[in-house]
């Protein structure tokens, strides 16, 4: 196509555009400066089926304008998937569907940016083609207009073509970190390696600008809250407010998690040695082993902060929460703390019913006891009593 061809089409694609204010959108925030969105008044079978068919060239032509085309019914089942670990046991909307998620959505987004009823059909939402992008508004441009259309999608996206200077920054290597030797700071390293797959799809949906546009339309009026937590007379862990979801965990970590569940004032993992009488009567109900040299030798590593055992168990169990859930959730029931701070599990006591097997066995230091010891070594991490 010739320049004059690509200016007169860029004539007419900004003549059928049309701006709307967006500093009073509660979604402006949420949509990064890169994006493309395709959106419709009602459903074109024609044009979806264009741009289902063709979306990966599509997805090209933003690209080389360092553009992200976004086409939600790809999305739509990313964003059930995610929400159902968001909202464990909550009925989510399932009358959306591939077919109306973009109408639903869009009717969503013209409430929000008060466009008039007059504007129907098929078009793309953009961020203003203005070069001064914090006028904050958005753009609408309808598909077709006398354009083909892809020459409209090529004219759209030299119109808003996007030039993110972060790209070209240069950033200095702090090096490598040494290798922690203070078993709290250990602690915190070790625990923030596990990642969750779930959060990391969030992310992805919250970079696409679409998590909370999808979230008011799959998941309206829904809170996150934690569950409460069953242990059953055969040690069996249960969440019954997420449909009596239940958390597999092998006897160690399962140890180490009634370990923490029956202490809410904290345990510093320097200090574990001190629970090794309650961490062998725990272990002993869960496992029924008779080799006790076996058991004892479990144990002995279990609280030596400087072997990986207690790292690699506390690590274990926010796995098993985290493939479950999103960490929004999952922070409620896996071993966690502040540095240099007692580690614990942050759910309620409240919340929490255990067996009495599990109730009746007793600590060498009394609960009071154990909560003035972490006082103490707190104000002693904080440099407090020292002369």
């Amino acid at each position: 196509m010739s320049e004059s061809n690509k200016l007169n089409t860029e004539e007419i694609v900004k003549q059928n555009s049309v701006s709307c204010p967006g500093i009073s959108s509660k979604y402006w925030d949420d949509f990064p400066e890169d994006f493309v969105l395709y959106i419709e008044t009602s459903y074109d079978i024609q044009k979806n089926q264009l741009i289902a068919h063709n979306l990966e060239e599509i997805q090209k032509i933003y690209a080389a304008h360092n553009l992200n085309f976004l086409y939600l019914p790809l999305l739509l089942q990313d964003g059930a998937n995610v929400f159902g670990r968001i909202y464990p046991g909550a009925e989510l909307n399932r009358t959306i569907c591939p077919e109306n998620i973009t109408p639903v959505i869009t009717a969503s987004l013209f409430a929000d940016l008060h466009v008039s009823k007059d504007m129907q059909g098929a078009m793309l939402l953009a961020r203003s083609s203005q070069w001064n992008r914090r006028n904050k508004d958005f753009e609408l441009t309808p598909l077709g207009g006398g354009v083909p259309i892809r020459e409209l999608f090529q004219a759209h996206a030299r119109m808003h073509a996007f030039y993110d200077l972060t790209k070209y920054c240069k950033t200095l290597s702090e090096g490598e970190p040494g290798e922690e030797t203070d078993p709290e700071m250990r602690f915190d390293t070790e625990i923030s390696k596990v990642v969750s797959e779930i959060d990391e799809r969030i992310r992805f949906l919250k970079g696409k600008g679409l998590f909370r546009l999808l979230s008011d339309t799959i998941a309206p009026m829904l809170k996150s809250e934690p569950s409460r937590l069953r242990v059953t007379e055969d040690f069996r862990l249960f969440l019954p407010d997420y449909n009596n979801m239940e958390i597999s965990l092998n006897p160690l970590p399962k140890v180490v998690c009634f370990l923490f569940l029956r202490h809410p004032e904290g345990i510093f993992i320097k200090n574990l040695s001190l629970y090794r009488h309650e961490l062998t009567q725990i272990y002993r109900l869960l496992s029924h082993r008779d080799n006790l040299e076996d058991m004892n030798e479990s144990i002995r590593k279990l609280t030596d902060p400087s072997d990986n055992s207690i790292y690699e168990k506390c690590s274990r169990i926010k796995r098993v929460f985290l493939q479950k859930m999103s960490d929004d959730l999952a922070q409620h029931y896996y071993v966690d703390g502040y540095p240099r701070q007692p580690k614990r599990i942050l759910l309620s006591t409240g919340m929490i019913s255990f067996p009495d097997a599990l109730k009746n066995i007793k600590t060498v230091i009394s609960r009071e006891d154990y909560a003035v010891m972490n006082l103490a070594e707190i104000f002693k991490n904080m440099g407090i009593g020292e002369k």
